[in-house]
């Protein structure tokens, strides 16, 4: 998923739109948790005068989806129901499990500081690795290999603050085993 948004982003900034959509659409289509960077990604073009192409994103993501459809007929669109059962569920890593607070606590804070990234994108300065490290710090579960999401953007950004924060998530991570 992070492969894809990250090829995604390099696309971007080569100025092919086009391909960039279609990396946005599989990373989407892989793991939901990229569509977070995606207005920040249209905001911050918006401000800087960057050009965007959709057709890229719609054309993969009709033709993903409708794939799909053939080989599975409409029980692909069940993937919500996983999703809809885990909301319940935290990990002892979790920092609001850590912490003993509610994560919905902790769900209104980054609800909080996504609109100020959001103005931050307005202003020209995206901030993807900073987003998904806040939205890491919030999430009731949480495993180690989730840090993947947010090193390769906090290296690519010229964010110390979102550096800092993939830093700290990694070695707070690493005692936690991955079980086999």
């Amino acid at each position: 998923m992070m492969a894809l948004a990250a090829v995604a982003l390099a696309l971007g900034m080569a100025a092919r739109p086009q391909l960039a959509g279609v990396g946005w659409s599989l990373a989407v289509l892989v793991k939901w948790a990229p569509i977070l960077l995606l207005p920040l990604r249209a905001l911050e073009a918006r401000a800087t005068g960057r050009r965007v192409a959709h057709l890229g994103f719609a054309v993969t993501t009709v033709v993903v989806l409708g794939l799909a459809t053939i080989a599975y007929g409409l029980d692909w669109v069940r993937f919500i129901t996983p999703l809809a059962n885990n909301v319940d569920k935290t990990t002892s890593y979790a920092i609001p499990q850590r912490l003993g607070l509610s994560w919905e606590l902790f769900a209104v804070a980054f609800a909080i500081a996504y609109v100020w990234l959001l103005r931050e994108a307005w202003r020209g300065r995206a901030r993807l690795g900073l987003a998904l490290g806040l939205f890491l710090l919030a999430v009731p579960y949480l495993t180690v290999w989730y840090v993947v999401w947010t090193l390769p953007l906090a290296a690519g950004d010229d964010d110390r603050t979102a550096q800092l924060i993939a830093l700290a998530l990694c070695a707070y991570l690493l005692p936690q085993t991955i079980p086999v």
